[in-house]
């Protein structure tokens, strides 16, 4: 007994450790990842014509997981399944979805760093664990959590909400205060790495949005569309993938995908919705006026690129659509376009992520503490009215209300009559 606690109380010791060593090398990978992809979207932005090249930048990524021999299906909820499943996650998504990444905003494709960081986070992690002694394959769920949220931290700035979507995204209950604790620490150094590096996801005048005099119906019903269009671009993610898996060949969808999403960009005045979407989000949230189209140009940009196997992150261009969606929500209720762009941000994601809390903690910490009631108003509805759809397969709730009305009407019964 004395030597089986001795070897618990080493264990519990090398958990900081290993927070702190994670944090900071998922933060620094991250805020690296970050640079690479400014300057593939600043380079596409001066060299329009790169988006000829989005085919060929498709048939490059798709090379290099062969050559590393990793699935080129391979994305963020696979790292989700493997920390759930406590698989480690391979060593070589690292490089290879940094490059795909990159590769793809280079040429213009409609995608962001954030679900990108998530995997880099996650094969970072499960390579460090092992090296800091939790060898243990119990552990390797809580070390993938760490990654996770160190990234998503250090590309939000926002450690509490990369935290609990950590844990909110995998639907698990937690056996150990540690498994909350140790992904927590990592996003706190994470999120102290990016900010010394000079990152940033919105303006500093962002946080200083007047929020309390937003009419509760008006976040209402903003939420409730926050929710359509969740549901609706979840559902066509998924049909559009299934159907292109249906043609049993990867380059051809990646050379039909790109050439549509080249021609789109190429022939049509849609190029600004390339990228990230960091433009059209910052544009947004200072209050200037947005095409009422932008949210639906790019969700569906966004969509192809997705669809086609490009490699890149959902995150950012949910946010955007987001933001878009807000300020036209705005500006046809005559309301501030700047409060409901932030709130529009923080319903979608809601909505898109199944992660409510950490929409909410999201909210508070880009728009400030004050801005916490309207976001957890919006951030609610949007739930509340698509949780049967999500980005990440994990996230789903089998449950429904009239289900969980019954199974508690049951034991109540049950108890009473006991």
């Amino acid at each position: 007994m004395p030597a089986r606690a001795a070897g618990r109380a080493r264990a519990a010791a090398r958990w900081p450790v290993a927070a702190l060593a994670i944090g900071a090398a998922a933060g620094g990978a991250t805020v690296a990842l970050g640079w690479a992809v400014d300057l593939a979207v600043a380079t596409f932005y001066a060299h329009e014509r790169l988006v000829w090249l989005l085919p060929a930048a498709g048939l490059a990524t798709y090379g290099l997981y062969r050559i590393l021999r990793l699935p080129f299906s391979l994305g963020t909820s696979d790292v989700i399944e493997a920390a759930r499943a406590s698989r480690p996650v391979p060593r070589a998504l690292a490089p290879a979805i940094f490059l795909g990444t990159c590769c793809t905003l280079l040429c213009g494709g409609s995608v962001g760093k954030e679900a990108a960081a998530l995997q880099l986070g996650g094969s970072i992690s499960s390579w460090l664990g092992p090296l800091l002694g939790l060898r243990d394959e119990g552990l390797q769920e809580t070390c993938i959590m760490c990654g996770m949220a160190a990234a998503l931290s250090a590309v939000l700035l926002a450690p509490v909400a990369a935290a609990v979507f950590t844990v909110e995204v995998m639907h698990r209950r937690l056996a150990h205060p540690a498994r909350l604790a140790a992904p927590a620490l990592s996003a706190l150094v994470a999120f102290a790495v990016a900010r010394a590096a000079g990152a940033r996801l919105v303006s500093p005048a962002a946080a200083a949005l007047d929020m309390a005099g937003a009419s509760p119906l008006a976040i209402v019903a903003l939420g409730v569309a926050a929710a359509v269009v969740a549901g609706a671009f979840c559902v066509a993610l998924r049909v559009l993938r299934r159907s292109v898996a249906r043609l049993d060949s990867v380059p051809l969808v990646i050379v039909v995908g790109g050439a549509a999403v080249s021609m789109l960009l190429g022939f049509t005045d849609l190029a600004p919705y390339g990228g990230t979407g960091a433009a059209q989000i910052d544009a947004a949230l200072a209050g200037a006026a947005l095409p009422p189209e932008a949210f639906l140009a790019k969700a569906a940009l966004t969509l192809l690129v997705l669809a086609a196997g490009f490699k890149g992150g959902e995150i950012m261009p949910v946010l955007c659509v987001g933001a878009c969606l807000g300020s036209t929500f705005a500006a046809a209720s005559g309301l501030d376009g700047a409060s409901f762009a932030a709130l529009g941000m923080v319903a979608l994601f809601a909505g898109c992520s199944n992660c409510p809390l950490a929409s909410v903690a999201l909210g508070a910490e880009l728009f400030g503490l004050a801005a916490a009631p309207a976001c957890a108003l919006a951030a609610a509805c949007a739930f509340a009215c698509s949780y049967r759809c999500s980005l990440y397969q994990s996230a789903v709730i089998a449950w429904t209300p009239r289900g969980l009305l019954h199974d508690l009407v049951t034991k109540t019964a049950r108890r009473s009559w006991n």
